[in-house]
């Protein structure tokens, strides 16, 4: 009888841990993915002001686990969205996990606090930071990779 009760124990530990061992590996992922972006020299004349890594159903319909590293620029008036983008394109990010895609590169101009377009459509991503829209540009500056199979993190769903 004692040796039932340990068996079924060990099996509902192991069985738990595969739970709580796969939404981790996929933040270990994210940490290494998010980190290529602000491992940039950040271009001259600019300013990063946050940093946010995103995790989960970024987009579109169905389960996947989607991968995001934002960062919010200030920069002069006259730095456009296309030298951002050339410059960054230039940088050669790995994508989160071993796959077929391509990282996307976004640069966009931010205008208010909160953010969201085609690539980040299920979640609200805010900023924090106060912008003086009369002295400088702000730009959204966005790697993004996925989406992936789920498994058993349930972020995805």
């Amino acid at each position: 009888m004692g040796w039932s009760i340990t068996i079924a124990a060990i099996s509902i530990v192991c069985g738990l841990s595969l739970f709580g061992y796969l939404p981790n590996s996929n933040d270990v992922c994210l940490e290494i993915f998010a980190s290529q972006l602000t491992a940039c020299p950040v271009p001259t004349d600019c300013l990063v002001l946050e940093h946010h890594k995103l995790l989960g159903k970024l987009n579109g319909n169905g389960n996947g686990i989607d991968f995001a590293s934002v960062l919010l620029l200030q920069t002069r008036l006259d730095m456009t969205a296309d030298e951002l983008l050339e410059y960054y394109s230039s940088f050669n990010f790995r994508p989160a996990k071993h796959s077929m895609y391509k990282v996307d590169i976004i640069v966009e101009a931010v205008e208010e606090e909160s953010f969201r377009n085609e690539y980040i459509e299920h979640i609200s991503l805010s900023f924090e930071s106060k912008m003086n829209h009369d002295e400088y540009n702000y730009y959204a500056v966005r790697i993004f990779d996925g989406p992936y199979n789920t498994g058993l993190d349930l972020r995805g769903n």
